[in-house]
């Protein structure tokens, strides 16, 4: 489902139980040369159900040593909402680790490295498509910032071990344009994929970050028509 400044808003009940994907700012517009309608001449065959199902993995095989750091990492954001009497709930965890546990990168990962760094990336996303909208509305001043998002901006910088998370830029926008309430709004922090980088290792500056697998991710999901 669509929502931008042309449509209504979305109940917070569905907006609960969604994924929510914000894209960035174009920085180059496209022309468009001709218009042409979608039909089965240009949209390319139909996904079939069964072969959508067939990329699923029905449960996660995390360890609790790989999966424990990024849960923590979720329960720390948890004590931080108490403040403001918000919380996260057991849906909202287990949904980021099935996504994860579906990431195709964590699926293809050929080494322990290669997966903590893909692990790393699907929860990146899984913070803003899940967490950060849980956010939404809390007073960016007095109590409520400073002891519950100062200390959520606090934990993206640190990151898991030592590894931080891309999204400082987004979080601060995400106070100081929501007229004194947190809105998430803006995906700036895909922008750091436009490099590729061959390091096996990403920096705490989160330069470099691969987005490949998030692009594969996404196309999976718009291509999952059944005939």
């Amino acid at each position: 489902m669509n929502q931008d400044e042309t449509t209504k808003s979305l109940s917070d009940k569905v907006l609960d139980r969604s994924i929510i994907i914000n894209f960035p700012r174009p920085t180059e517009l496209k022309r468009r040369l001709k218009l042409a309608p979608l039909d089965d001449k240009n949209r390319g065959p139909a996904l079939h159900k069964t072969s959508w199902q067939s990329w699923l993995a029905q449960g996660s095989n995390f360890s609790d040593d790989q999966v424990s750091p990024f849960k923590k990492f979720i329960e720390g954001i948890n004590a931080s909402l108490a403040v403001t009497g918000r919380a996260l709930g057991h849906r909202v965890w287990q949904s980021i680790e099935y996504y994860m546990a579906n990431y195709p990168d964590v699926r293809a990962a050929p080494d322990k490295d290669a997966l903590a760094r893909a692990m790393h990336v699907a929860f990146e996303d899984q913070l803003v498509q899940k967490v950060m909208p849980k956010l939404r509305g809390i007073d960016t001043r007095g109590k409520s910032k400073t002891e519950c998002l100062d200390r959520i901006r606090g934990q993206l910088v640190t990151g898991i071990g030592s590894d931080s998370f891309n999204l400082a830029e987004d979080f601060d926008l995400a106070c100081d344009l929501g007229y004194g309430q947190f809105i998430w709004q803006s995906a700036n922090y895909l922008n750091a994929g436009d490099t590729i980088s061959d390091k096996k290792t990403y920096g705490g500056s989160g330069a470099g970050r691969e987005r490949r697998a998030t692009s594969t991710f996404y196309e999976r999901i718009r291509c999952s028509q059944t005939p």
